[in-house]
């Protein structure tokens, strides 16, 4: 196997587990519109999206 081959393959399978995650991790929903996240983390930094386009169409500067 040549050198693009195996990073060919290494590439794909790497899109697999990014489109099919594992079936046994809990996903977290967002409160606000009901999306799921794999992390803590990620919840967190997805609800700032939230306050920055409330805090946006309300007029508050924050």
């Amino acid at each position: 196997m040549n050198g693009k081959t195996a990073i060919e393959k290494k590439r794909q399978a790497r899109k697999a587990r990014a489109t099919n995650p594992p079936g046994d991790i809990p996903l977290i929903p967002c409160p606000t519109c009901s999306r799921k996240l794999r992390a803590r983390i990620g919840l967190f930094s997805h609800l700032c999206t939230h306050r920055q386009t409330r805090s946006q169409t309300q007029g508050l500067d924050h």
